[in-house]
């Protein structure tokens, strides 16, 4: 008990505005009958009655018996699931106490009692006590992570739905199928972050030109979402990292398609480090930096599917046949989720639960996804057709040409700066010999490459594929790097740098030296347009 004087600094200190006092301090407090909560305590001394403020801390042992299995958060954001399953982010702390009343929470919160605390700090001081998690998902992950909140929780159960599901598509072989098998299973696999392979959906090799299109490739990416009772993000492989970054750190869904890639050659470092990277960081809308566990599974559609060397060993090709025409198809395959969802997905939890088994070999990079999963959906051993079908659209070759017939594009496009009868010449990649500042030739192969990739991918892949024409040891002319193309012709070389536009250079040789050849002013340094011709250099 408190003492008579002890009682009277209390309420001094409360008329001075003191403050907060914790629950264990009041002894003789007691709560205003038939209020469960409230930010202040009454309080009796010379038989008057006084309001004394309490602590956050202590607020949050009355307010967490109501909001522990009902009020969580992700990052700084507090988050709730009303009756029809709808999640309702709490952004204030209007919203936030208005789910306090509807969750039944009772009692008095006055803001006219001096140092008690606000609503406002109420709610900021719950966004640190919330259980924290860094998904939500409408469905389980087999086994159950942590750090995932779900909306709906199955029991695993044989029950042949899957294989029921399978029958609506018309994979290429009996290996496709146990392929796509796979795909509708990763999904729903809890292994560890970043630990499985992207899905390739492309179309068999029946010959006719269009034969590949329109075989249903997209349509099963759309269907392993449904199953899942989320939208897939839909992502463009050009977009820069950081962009793709910010889409997946606000993404609700597990799922990332790139659908219907037309790159003749699809390379990219960012997309290789998102199918393998533990977690994704970067900024999130209204939070800033932010991090999460890669839980993602990328689908790819394809004509023709070509793939750098790196990203052709993180895929598992799945092959499509065209299938029969079949009026209403798509109508009828959705309606066999939502009417067996359950039963589907207690067989893939079936699956996943499934003993591994531990004679069998690993033949891929994610040696655990292809125990956990994979070999569970399949007897044979899949590991010969997966390095071979690997092969298939590791297509490193074709990039090289590719990339030659960009450099001898681009460096046909530039003007000598001589003239004859006829008019200027253009520099001849077949015949002249060129040097072309390594800066420029980066600028080139992001066209093919994508604008988001950094300029160290750029020079490595360029290596990687390098046309023979190109130099592979870089020649310094006044300080600054040079790639040389055509080592066998001339010993003069035109120079290729960033300054002056293609057009305006006959203008400029006329302005500066009026003669058809020899050599002109380097004027390009002032000159802020994108590339310029200087002629010779002599080797």
């Amino acid at each position: 008990m408190q003492s008579e004087t002890e009682s009277k600094q209390g309420q001094d200190k409360q008329r001075k505005g003191g403050g907060r006092l914790k629950l264990a301090d009041l002894s003789d407090a007691k709560p205003d009958a038939g209020r469960s909560v409230t930010n202040y305590m009454s309080m009796m001394a010379d038989k008057k009655e006084f309001k004394v403020p309490i602590e956050a801390s202590d607020i949050w042992q009355q307010v967490s018996s109501f909001t522990e299995d009902k009020i969580f958060r992700i990052g700084g954001k507090l988050f709730t699931i009303i009756e029809n399953g709808e999640v309702v982010w709490l952004q204030n702390a209007s919203e936030y106490f208005s789910i306090l009343y509807r969750i039944g929470m009772r009692g008095d919160w006055s803001d006219k009692v001096t140092g008690a605390v606000s609503k406002s700090e109420f709610f900021n001081f719950a966004r640190t006590k919330a259980k924290a998690f860094d998904f939500i998902m409408e469905y389980p992950l087999y086994p159950a992570q942590e750090n995932v909140y779900y909306k709906n929780q199955i029991a695993p159960e044989k029950t042949g739905r899957l294989d029921e599901l399978l029958n609506f598509f018309n994979p290429h072989s009996p290996e496709d199928r146990d392929f796509l098998k796979a795909a509708f299973v990763t999904p729903f696999w809890g292994g560890s972050a970043g630990k499985k392979p992207a899905f390739v959906f492309d179309g068999a090799d029946d010959s006719g030109e269009g034969k590949k299109r329109g075989i249903g490739k997209s349509t099963i990416i759309e269907v392993m979402s449904r199953l899942l009772g989320e939208e897939y993000v839909d992502m463009d492989y050009r977009l820069p990292v950081e962009d793709m970054k910010k889409r997946l750190l606000g993404a609700s869904s597990r799922i990332v398609r790139f659908d219907n890639v037309k790159s003749a050659l699809l390379s990219s470092e960012a997309i290789e480090n998102l199918i393998t990277a533990e977690k994704i960081n970067g900024h999130r809308m209204y939070q800033g930096d932010s991090s999460m566990p890669n839980f993602f599974t990328y689908c790819f559609t394809f004509n023709d599917a070509a793939f750098s060397k790196d990203l052709a060993q993180r895929a598992i090709i799945v092959r499509l046949d065209r299938p029969e025409y079949n009026a209403g198809w798509e109508e009828r395959v959705n309606s066999f989720i939502d009417d067996f969802r359950d039963e589907i997905i207690a067989d893939i939890g079936a699956v996943l639960t499934k003993a591994p088994d531990s004679n069998r070999k690993q033949w891929t990079r994610f040696s655990r996804w292809e125990k956990d999963v994979l070999q569970k959906c399949s007897d044979k051993d899949l590991g010969e057709v997966i390095k071979e079908s690997q092969k298939e659209v590791d297509d490193d070759s074709n990039f090289t040409e590719e990339i030659r017939d960009l450099l001898m594009a681009k460096i046909s496009d530039y003007l000598t700066g001589e003239s004859d009868t006829t008019g200027r010449t253009h520099v001849n990649p077949e015949t002249d010999k060129v040097a072309i500042k390594t800066t420029l030739v980066t600028e080139w192969m992001k066209e093919i490459m994508g604008k988001g990739v950094n300029d160290r991918w750029v020079r490595k892949k360029l290596m990687q594929n390098r046309p023979e024409e190109l130099s592979k040891e870089l020649n310094k002319i006044d300080g600054t790097r040079f790639y040389v193309w055509n080592e066998q012709g001339s010993r003069a070389a035109w120079k290729l740098v960033h300054g002056v536009r293609n057009q305006e250079v006959a203008e400029r040789w006329k302005l500066e030296n009026g003669r058809k050849s020899g050599r002109r002013a380097d004027k390009s340094s002032d000159v802020p347009c994108p590339s310029a011709l200087h002629n010779p250099i002599e080797f």
